[in-house]
């Protein structure tokens, strides 16, 4: 099989690749992409998956049902042993990890939860809880210190999923440990340590929401697990495990993805201080500093895939079961379709949909939610703290598939 135009461009895309899983590569990932774009933009690993790093390529991968996820079926095979793991039980068996008609009947009942007058009161509450969350980070208003603006964005993007679904205050914080402990599986190559960690998160969990499922059914309650467990018209009901995956999926999607997006922006605005003048002179922007977010700092690297029976890319027919690798943050640097990739402009027109949250019938059911997040958190952030600047050196969350940090630390400048 021809891999590249030549056998040395394949090494050095092998190369590229091996270095994008160290600390190095997982820091500053962009040029690399581009690197592996042009030597090998569809790269058979060495490790014996396909690499994208086309736009075009990603989006047909992600759109196409000629590619599923990484199923029941499929991972009996390789991990027979895969049930005992709790995380995998939990999480790992959500509709994420689910095809047609599994998939089809499990997004519906979750499509469900988002009717526009949830909707509309939804975006009312997020706006409340940032300012709420602002007015508590108040006292560290710029005096000669700093402040982790990782510990209120991870405490906020808890506090709205959370109040969404319907968990109550009193255990919001607590659900962050377990919540960020079940991202150990959103990983490549996860590791025995990974597993340890996301499993004694699923075992944290599980009890909780269970009992949680119990009281709503005994209780109802106008919130999202009220509504699952409720009774349905077409008697479509979800199984006890089912709700569970889905309660466990909400909290992981909606808390990783917000978080980043709030670090990664702040980031951005911070290296293109330009953008932040142009924002806080123009606030109609930020929907456009949202999809610019998305686009420039990933918050989730990278979509896994599996070949189907008759997978193809280009023509090319692959054969079954090989696992396939969509590098959404490739995709949203390909200068084919962004004009100066690597600058952060606020004002690019969007003329391609960012793939930054999967696409077509998998897309990330956390994105309504932290799109929401970040338009209510950067204006309301910016008129507070127009001045809002480093503290000192951010600390990367070494990852290879999330995009983030463990720590951010600002100076609250009115």
């Amino acid at each position: 099989m021809t891999y590249s135009s030549t056998d040395n461009a394949h090494r050095e895309a092998a190369r590229i690749l091996r270095e994008l899983g160290e600390p190095v590569g997982i820091l500053d990932p962009y040029p690399r992409y581009h690197e592996l774009r042009r030597l090998s933009p569809m790269h058979f690993s060495e490790y014996g998956s396909i690499v994208l790093t086309r736009y075009d390529d990603c989006l047909q991968v992600l759109r196409d049902p000629a590619f599923p996820a990484d199923d029941f079926d499929l991972r009996d095979k390789y991990m027979p042993n895969w049930r005992e793991h709790s995380a995998l039980r939990t999480f790992g068996s959500s509709m994420i990890f689910r095809n047609p008609p599994d998939h089809t009947r499990l997004r519906r009942q979750v499509s469900g939860v988002f009717s526009p007058a949830r909707v509309k009161l939804f975006r009312l509450q997020v706006d409340a809880l940032v300012d709420e969350h602002l007015n508590d980070i108040e006292p560290y208003r710029s005096d000669g210190g700093g402040y982790d603006f990782h510990k209120l964005a991870r405490a906020l993007a808890m506090a709205v999923i959370a109040s969404f679904i319907g968990a109550p205050r009193s255990k919001w914080r607590w659900l962050i440990g377990p919540a960020i402990g079940m991202t150990a599986l959103i990983n490549l190559n996860t590791t025995l340590a990974d597993f340890e960690t996301a499993d004694r998160a699923a075992n944290e969990l599980t009890p909780y929401l269970t009992e949680l499922i119990a009281e709503r059914r005994r209780e109802p309650q106008d919130d999202v697990i009220s509504t699952l467990v409720g009774p349905r018209e077409d008697g479509d009901a979800l199984a006890e495990d089912e709700l569970l995956q889905m309660l466990i999926l909400l909290l992981v999607a909606g808390v990783q993805p917000t978080l980043s997006l709030l670090t990664n922006g702040l980031d951005a605005l911070f290296r293109f201080p330009e953008q932040a003048r142009a924002f806080i002179d123009d606030p109609g922007l930020t929907d456009d500093l949202v999809e610019e977010v998305l686009r420039f700092d990933t918050p989730i690297q990278t979509v896994g895939r599996i070949t189907g029976p008759n997978a193809t890319i280009n023509g090319l027919a692959l054969p079954a079961e090989m696992e396939v690798t969509a590098v959404v943050g490739a995709a949203n640097r390909d200068p084919v379709h962004f004009a100066e990739p690597d600058v952060f402009d606020i004002h690019r027109p969007r003329t391609r949909r960012v793939a930054s949250f999967g696409n077509g019938f998998h897309a990330c059911v956390g994105q309504y939610l932290a799109r929401t997040v970040g338009q209510s958190a950067f204006p309301r952030i910016y008129g507070r703290y127009p001045g809002i600047a480093p503290a000192g050196e951010p600390v990367r969350l070494i990852n290879r598939k999330i995009r983030g940090y463990t720590e951010f630390p600002v100076h609250l400048k009115g």
